[in-house]
């Protein structure tokens, strides 16, 4: 059987009309328009995993050196009041860091949520989770 493809077209057309072309462009551009949208999307909550292991580095970072100072910042087991004493902070008494102050006192209660998700307790140490590092 055979299809006469004579009878579809109208007289004189030859090729794609302009409407067709108009069309063909518009749809194009909603396709772009969405994958343009989710790369900046993925773009940034890259950015945001890559900030939020920065700060959790720097939480530990912190608590560990408020210890050396003599300033109690951890509690033991508990990553969400050890992420608030963090944030509150605390100034060491004694010793050769007399004085100085351990803490972040900037962090959001935002931050703060999203911190229990990047920060565990490994051998009994503050650490970052490193299934997180490895998602990069």
């Amino acid at each position: 059987m055979k299809i006469n493809l004579n009878k579809f077209r109208k007289n004189g057309a030859r090729g794609i009309g302009a409407l067709d072309l108009l069309i063909g462009l518009v749809a194009a551009y909603f396709v772009f328009a969405f994958v343009a949208g989710r790369f900046q999307q993925f773009k940034a909550d890259f950015h945001d995993h890559h900030d939020m292991i920065s700060l959790a580095q720097e939480v530990v970072d912190i608590a560990e050196a408020a210890e050396i100072a003599g300033v109690d910042l951890v509690v033991e087991g508990q990553v969400e009041k050890t992420i608030d004493k963090v944030a509150r902070g605390g100034t060491a008494q004694f010793g050769p860091c007399q004085g100085q102050y351990y803490g972040l006192p900037d962090l959001s209660d935002e931050d703060r949520r999203a911190l229990k998700n990047f920060l565990r307790f490994e051998f009994d140490r503050l650490a970052v989770v490193r299934e997180n590092l490895a998602s990069l």
